[in-house]
């Protein structure tokens, strides 16, 4: 796929990073911006500067800048310890990222010191496994889910659909599947299988809507 130096999605990962890891781009799903793809990717790549640079401070500024511009600096400065890293020679926009994310490690691990609140209570997402195309509208129409929450988690496709011949995992809030993912699965299908309603003459606006409703309760008795 074309190379594209922009950063995308979570983990901020451009063109260049994720040909190396051979992330896919294609029409309709872009991987840098899919939660569970993007994020495996980059604890592999983390782990693999670190392997190099045995050093988080040197990982992280290699994460941001690349580990080529990071290994020449080291050539031009007498670097011991972490201390040093500060003589280094890098972009400014890493100068600032690397404390910036090692300053957030400190404080996440030692909340508890420092007195500061996190939540105790977390809607966490549930994989739903889609093998087959699904529309965005009917997931909205089973789980009564908003449209905002759900491409909140699911961005990586772009025209708020699994496209076909995708076998793709859609990211739920777990509020919306009740403990049952089977039964979501199901409620999806059967949204994504009915077929649209054809208007015949007599019909009046909340027949269509009526004729829904019906087929609805039918699914859930």
């Amino acid at each position: 796929f074309p190379v594209t130096i922009a950063s995308l999605g979570l983990w901020q990962i451009n063109g260049i990073t994720a040909e190396h890891f051979k992330l896919e781009d294609k029409r309709n799903y872009e991987a840098r911006l899919d939660i569970l793809v993007s994020t495996d990717m980059a604890l592999t790549y983390l782990k693999q500067l670190h392997d190099t640079f045995k050093s988080w401070p040197l990982v992280f500024a290699a994460y941001n800048a690349g580990p080529a511009r990071v290994k020449e600096a080291l050539k031009k400065v007498n670097y011991r310890s972490e201390a040093d890293f500060v003589k280094l020679k890098l972009p400014s926009e890493t100068m600032d990222y690397v404390p910036k994310i090692m300053a957030l490690a400190h404080i996440v691990r030692y909340y508890d010191h420092y007195k500061i609140p996190l939540p105790h209570k977390v809607d966490h997402l549930v994989e739903v496994p889609c093998a087959h195309p699904i529309d965005f509208r009917d997931v909205i129409l089973a789980l009564n889910i908003s449209f905002q929450t759900l491409t909140k988690y699911n961005s990586c496709y772009s025209a708020y659909s699994i496209p076909k011949n995708h076998e793709g995992i859609l990211f739920i809030p777990a509020s919306y599947i009740q403990g049952n993912a089977k039964l979501t699965i199901e409620k999806i299908k059967y949204f994504n299988k009915k077929p649209a309603y054809q208007v015949k003459q007599g019909d009046t606006l909340t027949k269509p809507a009526d004729e829904l409703w019906i087929g609805v309760k039918g699914f859930l008795s």
